[in-house]
């Protein structure tokens, strides 16, 4: 029996309300496209408003060009980001940023009344607009306010009659997702979510699904809740057999600073406002880092030789300091790394970086000398994800409606934000982690809309069963999980995520040793084995914590051995000669589920939009294809395409 149900909604699904998801939801209201948007918690709860590096985007061609944006991009990413997205990136950047000025970002200006621009190491220009230290929040608000202006805009049914009461944006919030919903013939046609509140699992059927979940970087990163940034999308697409793309690709970051809780800050911007990092000659004077002289002050990031750019990306610069035993105060036998921050001019230290400071507890004493910071390098979140297409023209600009474009190999799947690999690369600029969530998401919703155009058959027309099929299966996955495992008084899923964020840590800075990897194997092996016989203490079937945080170190024990394989293999073809040391690599890490098994693969192939496409893991270079790892810049654009 199939409903006809040409009266209802026809909607996209967008799960996730951060910059992403609000993005998508947003732009896809523009076009007409009714949305369903659910999330886990409020917009303003979402983890990418933390981002607090601001938005990169060339406001000024006299100082500035978007040949040199793309050009600090690529090398920041090592190379390996797909030139053309990256291009039609870094040229949309500007009227992303003049549309949020004229939205209601509060940016920071300049005396002369301009946008102020900021810098970041590794990039040649000061291109970053910032508001104020807390720039991924200000944003957030403004699109919260426009998720409530579409919310107010009535939508259209099936049959194209305006329906009183049904909003063109519905936003539902307190729903955690647990599966995706396919057809007979393996197409997303929707989502199952349970609710918070009452632990029932609720299937929604959607004329495509957009993931905007974020990063998986909870593999890393001590939060307090398992539930954030645990790759929850990556890891549901990945099971249902959606390809990953870099997994092995993180960011990190040279200046993180220790606080409460083993947590950490980011020193965002520190260096590229001319702050100096620098390490004791003598390991004598660790004891007492203020009284050391300045000739006994070693400058690692300075050392420069004639092929090395001036200044160092964030993952060259954190390499750096991990090669020399810079971590953390209370690593056992790191060295310390400390930055002077009384050369930075007071006005910006009290502009861009005043949350640090609250967070820190950093202040200046009574003559308005500001201490010594001690800093350590840190992976901060994973630049790999959900492998994304996109379709580039001859012109070397992205064909902007194709419905290729963020789409995952699962037909009706996109994905965009953090939870996607398509911009960074190996490696992060800052400044570009939020302009690559909204130029994605803006990407994301016209080539959504594109492929809703050529759809044959609804969701809406499918057999209940479907849907109240995935529902029923995803309800018995949610009582299996209260009742696995035996009662463990000294261990916990809280502790096992803990010991689990150590392990990866460390064999990322040792990632190239052979017995790191096989070591790190075994651990997570044995944590997914804990993880598995442990009970989950609250067996209570509403406004269960514990749950969720067994279910999300599930999706993280799930991403952690591609990450592993992801390593492995990038050192296997270093030490093959196929890709040598000192060479731009010009493929990226493909990785597929099969046979309950991590595969590394070569080329995809998948169905979009009623054509069969097909892909390998080379990476674009047709705008720079002489990159070879000399630091002299390439001449970009090199197919005769022009700045736009």
């Amino acid at each position: 029996m199939t409903r006809d149900r040409s009266s209802q909604v026809r909607r996209v699904i967008v799960v996730g309300s951060g910059v992403a998801g609000s993005t998508v939801a947003c732009a896809l209201a523009a076009r007409g496209q009714p949305v369903l948007l659910l999330s886990r918690g409020a917009p303003s709860q979402a983890r990418s408003g933390d981002a607090r590096g601001g938005i990169n985007a060339v406001v000024d061609s006299r100082a500035d060009s978007a040949a040199d944006h793309l050009v600090d991009t690529l090398v920041a990413g090592e190379f390996r980001a797909p030139q053309r997205a990256v291009r039609a990136m870094v040229e949309a950047a500007p009227e992303i940023v003049h549309y949020l000025d004229r939205a209601g970002v509060p940016f920071l200006r300049s005396e002369a009344g301009t946008l102020a621009r900021f810098g970041h190491a590794g990039a040649r220009h000061r291109r970053t607009m910032l508001a104020g230290s807390d720039t991924g929040r200000q944003v957030l608000g403004v699109l919260e306010d426009q998720l409530r202006r579409w919310g107010a805009v009535e939508a259209h049914d099936g049959g194209g009659r305006r329906r009183a009461g049904e909003p063109l944006v519905r936003l539902l919030t307190q729903w955690d997702l647990v599966a995706l919903v396919r057809d007979d013939n393996g197409v997303v046609v929707g989502v199952v979510a349970q609710n918070r509140h009452t632990l029932r699992c609720k299937a929604f059927p959607g004329e495509a699904v957009c993931l905007a979940t974020g990063s998986a970087a909870g593999l890393f990163v001590p939060f307090p809740s398992g539930a954030v940034a645990s790759g929850s999308g990556i890891s549901i697409a990945w099971r249902a057999g959606a390809a990953l793309a870099a997994a092995e690709a993180v960011a990190w970051h040279p200046t993180a600073v220790g606080i409460h809780d083993q947590r950490f800050a980011l020193a965002e911007g520190l260096r590229g406002e001319g702050a100096r990092i620098w390490i004791a000659r003598s390991s004598s004077d660790e004891r007492q880092p203020t009284a050391v002289p300045e000739r006994d002050r070693d400058y690692p990031l300075e050392r420069h030789d004639e092929n090395r750019r001036p200044e160092l990306t964030r993952s060259a610069a954190a390499r750096t300091l991990a090669e020399l035993g810079v971590g953390p105060p209370d690593a056992p036998g790191a060295r310390g790394a400390y930055v002077d921050l009384n050369g930075i001019p007071g006005e910006c230290l009290a502009d861009r970086f005043d949350r640090l400071f609250k967070a820190t507890g950093t202040k200046p004493d009574r003559n308005g000398r500001w201490p010594l910071l001690r800093v350590f390098p840190r992976v901060h979140d994973t630049l790999g994800g959900l492998w994304i297409d996109h379709e580039p023209k001859a012109d070397g600009t992205l064909a902007s409606d194709s419905p290729r474009n963020h789409a995952t190999n699962l037909p009706g799947l996109y994905a965009a934000g953090a939870c996607a690999s398509l911009y960074h690369g190996a490696g992060l600029l800052g400044g570009n982690d939020l302009l690559a969530c909204l130029f994605g998401a803006s990407c994301a919703a016209a080539a959504i809309t594109t492929y809703r155009g050529a759809l044959a058959r609804s969701a809406e027309d499918l057999p209940n069963s479907v849907f109240e099929q995935a529902e029923s299966t995803a309800d018995a996955a949610s009582a299996s999980l209260l009742e696995r495992g035996e009662p463990r008084e000294t261990l916990s899923h809280f502790v096992l995520r803990q010991e689990l964020v150590d392990v990866m840590t460390r064999t990322m800075l040792g990632a190239s040793s052979v017995d790191v990897l096989t070591a790190a194997k075994t651990k997570l092996a044995e944590l997914t084995e804990q993880a598995a016989s442990v009970r989950i203490p609250d067996r209570t079937t509403a406004l269960n914590p514990s749950l969720e945080e067994a279910r999300h170190l599930d999706h993280l024990l799930t991403l952690a051995p591609v990450v592993l394989e992801a390593i492995a293999h990038g050192d296997a073809t270093e030490a093959s000669g196929a890709e040598p040391r000192g060479a731009r690599p010009r493929r990226r890490t493909l990785a597929i589920l099969r046979g309950g098994e991590v595969r590394l693969v070569a080329a995809l192939a998948y169905d979009c939009a009623g054509t069969r496409v097909e892909v390998t893991d080379e990476v674009d270079s047709s705008l720079m294809p002489n990159h070879n790892g000399s630091t002299t810049t390439p001449a970009p654009f090199a197919n005769g395409g022009e700045t736009r």
